[in-house]
């Protein structure tokens, strides 16, 4: 039997890791959840990292996820890092709200048959027609500028 993973070349990714957005925090969960898959289209598996008990501003623990994506090679460069949180993804409805946990799960796919993989987020803790802690999944899909934008319908 061949071996298939090797510590040559290993990396690791904290929140004080250079060029990672976000600042660090006690209990900012970084890592609680994991996602990789081709979310730019460049043929690369890229990693999603769940942050679900980050500050965002002065609300406290709305969650955050942060994108590192990966060069040439297939070796992530958090040169690129990218943070997303309610505010900034682009779909309906969403605010960062105090202990939503944007980031809790992550998986990844291609859920609108795109050429870009998506990315699915679950927030726990979101607020739907004023009933706190109803929950609530986004679907952010893939695309060439490394943003997300709509909401699957």
């Amino acid at each position: 039997m061949t071996d298939t993973i090797t510590i040559a070349g290993d990396q690791l990714w904290t929140q004080r890791s250079t060029n990672i957005e976000g600042a660090i925090e006690a209990g900012d969960l970084f890592g609680t959840s994991l996602a990789a898959a081709d979310f730019n289209g460049d043929g690369q598996d890229d990693l999603a990292i769940g942050v679900p008990g980050q500050s965002v501003g002065t609300i406290a623990n709305p969650g955050v996820v942060n994108v590192i994506y990966s060069q040439s090679g297939g070796k992530l460069n958090a040169a690129g890092d990218k943070i997303f949180d309610q505010s900034n993804v682009g779909v309906d409805d969403a605010a960062p709200g105090t202990g939503h946990a944007f980031g809790t799960s992550l998986a990844a796919g291609y859920a609108n048959n795109g050429s870009y993989a998506d990315l699915v987020v679950e927030v726990p803790g979101q607020r739907v027609t004023n009933r706190a802690n109803a929950g609530a999944v986004y679907t952010l899909f893939g695309k060439s500028s490394s943003g997300w934008a709509e909401r699957l319908s």
